[in-house]
């Protein structure tokens, strides 16, 4: 089992500096844990703190590292589903790229809900574990909006 160190403000925004009209929701990645089976198995567990309580996701499958960020993004995902207390985003894509000398992860996430289908992206650096980097980079495209209210970008991109 592999646990990642509770961070702070993830991808430069700090949700408490953000005000909110009427949304007091503020994620915080609390840990990343990754259990391995014998074979190629992963579970991974993403712990996310609020305010007055702890929101947990999990997600199963073949233990690869590129499976692995992908679960890593789906746990995170799901927790913070449980946070919000519905779905409202789904994973496109996540990828770990390697640019100036360092690693990044990338993820593009979709809105799922109604007939908007505006997408947002998250990149942070790989600071401490991919997988921690993974839901690191779900919560850089998340945090903004669940922070605040959205608002439209001219390409429908965040």
């Amino acid at each position: 089992m592999t646990q990642a160190r509770p961070t702070g403000p993830i991808g430069g925004v700090d949700p408490d500096d953000t005000p909110g009209e009427g949304m007091e929701i503020r994620l915080r990645l609390s840990s990343v844990e990754v259990e391995r089976d014998r074979g190629s198995h992963a579970h991974v567990i993403v712990e996310l703190e609020l305010p007055d309580r702890t929101a947990r996701g999990e997600a199963d499958g073949v233990g690869t590292e590129t499976v692995e960020l992908r679960l890593a993004a789906v746990a995170t995902l799901d927790a913070i589903h449980s946070a919000i207390g519905k779905i409202r985003f789904r994973l496109l894509g996540i990828k770990r790229i390697h640019a100036f000398d360092a690693d990044v992860i990338l993820v593009v996430l979709q809105e799922h809900e109604g007939d908007a289908r505006r997408r947002f992206v998250g990149a942070v650096p790989v600071r401490d574990t991919l997988v921690h980097g993974a839901a690191g980079a779900v919560l850089d495209a998340t945090n903004r909006v669940l922070v605040g209210p959205p608002e439209a970008e001219p390409d429908g991109i965040r």
